[in-house]
């Protein structure tokens, strides 16, 4: 069983590394129908969901790609894992690319889909940062509130 699981969970940080447009056709295939996606900027629940956001990520950003920097099962019993990844995209006709650094939680079925995948990671410094007007006061109240 537990071969079986580290297969599915190296399935899917590869979808993730390998993630395109086209590739979302098949995300039922590492989804499960009601599975439910969090980050930052979306709560959703349902494969068809979880591909729409997938969908506008590539509509708003050009080019972006993941790296799986380790990933690892939980102790619990609950099919839980963990990945670490670096999410590097360039916000479409503006400025440079952008990397960030975050976790995700998943939660996988026994039949080796996700049914819960939370993303952790720092949206200021991931995106809003490099945004015009806001990224220069974002940036000026990180450097009056750091540790000197």
């Amino acid at each position: 069983m537990r071969e079986a699981m580290q297969l599915a969970l190296e399935r899917y940080a590869q979808f993730y590394e390998t993630l395109t447009r086209d590739s979302l056709k098949e995300i039922d295939r590492y989804f499960t129908k009601d599975a439910r996606f969090r980050d930052p900027f979306n709560d959703v629940t349902g494969a068809d969901k979880i591909r729409r956001v997938f969908e506008d990520m590539f509509k708003t950003i050009g080019t972006p790609q993941f790296k799986v920097v380790d990933m690892a099962w939980s102790n619990a019993e609950d099919g839980s894992a963990y990945m670490l990844w670096t999410f590097k995209y360039q916000i479409r006709g503006r400025g440079l690319p952008v990397t960030v650094n975050g976790i995700s939680a998943m939660i996988f079925n026994t039949d080796g889909r996700v049914r819960s995948h939370v993303d952790y990671w720092d949206a200021a410094q991931g995106l809003y940062e490099h945004l015009p007007v806001i990224g220069t006061v974002l940036r000026w109240i990180r450097k009056r509130v750091e540790v000197r």
